[in-house]
């Protein structure tokens, strides 16, 4: 057998040498004798690999260049020169033209699975191939660099996905953060130019989204927030400076932090709780309490229906229990809704003008109809509750009228 295809064979020999009818007649030989001997199988599956190495290195050699060293690409191309000589079978042809496939496979796939930096899809992979071609071919037809249109116009695809090919340069083999950004002596790391990651751009969503839900809390609520992280303090002396428990405190901040939590995670803005509408009866007289707790510190009560002694004392609760849980500015009873309202109803709108006064707000009648008017201003409340002037004196001369009318 030739000296050409000894065990020892340098990778440097004759590329030529190592391809032709010598090299198939060899591999044809040792397949033969394989065959013959089922006990020399492995000694002879080592020997063909063994002559087949400066056939790999040969085409290994071709890979050069492409950002893979040629250590590696030798190792790929004898990974797929095994698997030829493991599937290689002498009546379908040549060793060569079995194996030459094979190896080049075994490179390509190496480029395809593990050459990139940053993974990308197979057809991006598949179109830089094909604009490399491209590239060269119109080069030479055109005699200078093509255009972005040149190329789409010659792979008959879309502009968007020559540029698209075109960015993969940097996918293939990025530049290093230590390369220098000029070619002079002092120039300086590109990793230096690059800014930092900002941790606060993270939260932005959160914060944009924070910011449109704070004026919705009650006034009271947004100091708390204020106080405890703005202000970093304590819960004890929160209560100190509001004038309510620390306990009270404890309560108000997890009620707060689980709305706004509920609000920045949903669509639709959740109901602030608080004193639930109220519905006294299911009659034509219910009485409907509404509590909408507006910006700037307001509390609107919205109440519909007749309140009389069976229906005041859930007008009583509602205005107590919200000058006391909400500690707002300023509570607003709107009476537009109330036809009639007899003497129980009118210990409900004290009971509840009084407890809004012990916090330092203000308590304001909306709308009262005339009848509700009326009674307020025999009970001598006109001027508590700031009734309208020319509404009072309306009552107190009907009333006056009422009285001296013969019988």
């Amino acid at each position: 057998m030739s000296g050409v295809f000894s065990p020892m064979a340098s990778h440097g020999v004759d590329d030529q040498a190592t391809v032709g009818t010598e090299f198939d007649d060899a591999m044809s030989a040792l397949v033969d004798q394989g065959a013959g001997r089922p006990g020399e199988r492995t000694a002879v599956r080592e020997r063909m690999i063994e002559l087949g190495l400066p056939f790999a290195v040969r085409l290994a050699r071709h890979y050069q260049g492409r950002g893979e060293s040629f250590e590696d690409l030798v190792q790929v191309a004898t990974v797929g020169l095994i698997k030829a000589v493991d599937g290689y079978d002498p009546q379908r042809g040549p060793f060569s033209h079995y194996a030459g496939p094979t190896v080049r496979g075994e490179l390509k796939k190496h480029f395809r699975d593990r050459g990139w930096s940053v993974r990308v899809p197979r057809r991006l992979q598949e179109l830089k191939v094909e604009m490399s071609k491209a590239d060269q071919a119109l080069t030479n037809r055109l005699g200078r660099s093509p255009t972005v249109t040149d190329l789409a116009g010659y792979l008959d695809v879309d502009e968007e996905q020559v540029i698209e090919g075109l960015d993969l340069t940097h996918a293939y083999q990025p530049v290093s953060l230590d390369a220098p950004v000029s070619s002079q002596e002092d120039a300086t790391d590109l990793g230096n130019l690059l800014g930092e990651r900002d941790p606060a751009m993270e939260s932005m969503d959160d914060r944009v989204t924070l910011a449109t839900l704070l004026p919705h809390l009650p006034e009271r609520e947004q100091r708390i927030l204020h106080m405890r992280f703005s202000g970093n303090m304590t819960q004890s002396q929160i209560a100190a400076e509001i004038g309510i428990s620390q306990m009270h405190v404890s309560r108000l901040l997890a009620q707060t932090l689980a709305w706004l939590r509920e609000a920045m995670s949903e669509d639709a803005e959740p109901v602030w709780p608080g004193v639930a509408p109220a519905h006294v009866d299911d009659g034509p007289t219910a009485l409907h309490l509404e509590v909408q707790r507006l910006p700037g510190g307001t509390v609107l009560v919205v109440v519909a229906g007749e309140v009389d002694h069976d229906t005041a004392p859930a007008l009583r609760t509602t205005l107590c229990e919200t000058a006391i849980a909400d500690r707002p500015r300023r509570v607003r009873a709107d009476l537009a809704a109330v036809p009639v309202m007899d003497a129980a109803g009118v210990g409900a709108l004290v009971a509840g003008y009084r407890a809004v006064q012990r916090t330092g707000a203000e308590f304001r009648l909306e709308r009262p109809r005339r009848p509700v008017v009326e009674v307020l201003v025999q009970a001598g409340l006109g001027p508590v509750f700031r009734l309208a002037h020319a509404s009072a004196q309306r009552a107190v001369a009907l009333n006056a009228a009422q009285t001296t009318l013969p019988r």
